[in-house]
């Protein structure tokens, strides 16, 4: 325990100070106590066009712990809650898949500069809508997107196992709550080891596999491929 919470003290110190270095006017605060961490101010995002633009964001930590990735939030409205712009109704920015969340690079050390890069790019293409939608240029995001809700879901799944058959679909899912061990056969019946096939995908899908909408997304298309046989 008492390591842990070294480690956490000279975490936090080395985010304050990168802060510092790089974001100066964001502030990191954290109450061990109350069990709360958040990093509020503004971030500078270069332009396009070589000007820079301030933004006012909250990041808020689901702990005082900081290797646990946070989420950004707009505290001021700046932007519209609206999926098309991947903001949520409490004004959350929907910057991954939670599969494609970079939990582990984070908590290294340098994660929260990474994690800041993509909040920056988050933001310049708000900027980059909102020119879109002005002079009706469509899509209005101007870069690649995953469907909202449970549709993302279904989207990532069928990417990763359009070639696959409703029995090598269901030997995958079969693998989430039951691992192979190392050096196995994938169980997707490629006759590739696991590491050099469906491993890291595998990873992902047990990250998030408590997740309903992922679960259901999964066995609907498990489901829907098996009705579609002759």
């Amino acid at each position: 325990m008492g390591d842990r919470l070294t480690k956490s003290a000279e975490r936090w110190a080395s985010d304050r100070e990168l802060l510092g270095g790089i974001e100066p006017a964001l502030h990191l605060l954290v109450d061990q106590i109350g069990g709360w961490a958040r990093i509020v101010g503004t971030i500078r995002v270069p332009m396009p066009d070589g000007r820079e633009q301030a933004f006012e964001i909250a990041v808020e930590y689901p702990s005082a712990d900081p290797f646990i990735l946070p989420s950004t939030y707009d505290p001021v409205g700046r932007f519209p809650r609206d999926p098309d712009r991947h903001v949520e109704c409490d004004g959350r920015f929907c910057l991954w898949l939670p599969q494609h969340a970079p939990s582990v690079e984070f908590a290294r050390e340098g994660g929260l500069a990474l994690y800041l890069c993509r909040v920056q790019e988050f933001l310049a293409l708000q900027v980059m809508y909102e020119v879109r939608l002005h002079h009706g240029v469509r899509p209005y995001w101007p870069g690649e997107q995953w469907a909202h809700g449970q549709d993302g879901h279904r989207q990532w799944l069928e990417q990763h196992t359009a070639n696959l058959s409703a029995d090598q679909l269901q030997a995958l899912l079969g693998n989430v709550a039951v691992p192979r061990k190392p050096g196995r056969r994938c169980p997707c019946g490629s006759g590739k080891r696991l590491g050099n096939c469906h491993k890291e995908w595998l990873r992902q899908l047990r990250h998030v596999w408590t997740d309903t909408s992922v679960s259901s997304a999964a066995y609907q298309l498990l489901k829907d491929r098996r009705e579609a046989l002759p």
